[in-house]
C-alpha cells in the first residue's frame, strides 16, 4: 500500500530529528501531538517558522514545503495517536 502525501513527506525529511515514541534530536511525535492536538494550523505555523523552544533540543530549522505538503505533513503528525 503506497504512504499518505503526508507519511511520505514526513519520512523524507522529519525522521532525520523526529520519531513517533522517543526524544530522538527533536520530540517525539506523541508530543508533538500533545501540544498541537486539534491545530494544524499552529503547527504549520511553527514549521515554517520555529523558535527555540526547550532547552536541551537544537532549533529545528525551517522547513519548506508546498501548502499541500504542510497540511498532509501536520494531519499526519496529528494523527499518529490514532
Amino acid at each position: 500500500m503506497p504512504l499518505s502525501p503526508g507519511k511520505q513527506a514526513f519520512k523524507s525529511i522529519c525522521t532525520a530529528c523526529h520519531v513517533r515514541d522517543t526524544r530522538f534530536v527533536g520530540h517525539a511525535l506523541t508530543e508533538v501531538d500533545r501540544i498541537y492536538k486539534g491545530n494544524p494550523t499552529a503547527l504549520i505555523a511553527w514549521v515554517k517558522a520555529p523558535g527555540k523552544k526547550r532547552s536541551g533540543y537544537p532549533q529545528m530549522p525551517a522547513i519548506k514545503l508546498t501548502e499541500a505538503q504542510h497540511e498532509a505533513v501536520a494531519e499526519y503528525v496529528l494523527s499518529v495517536d490514532r
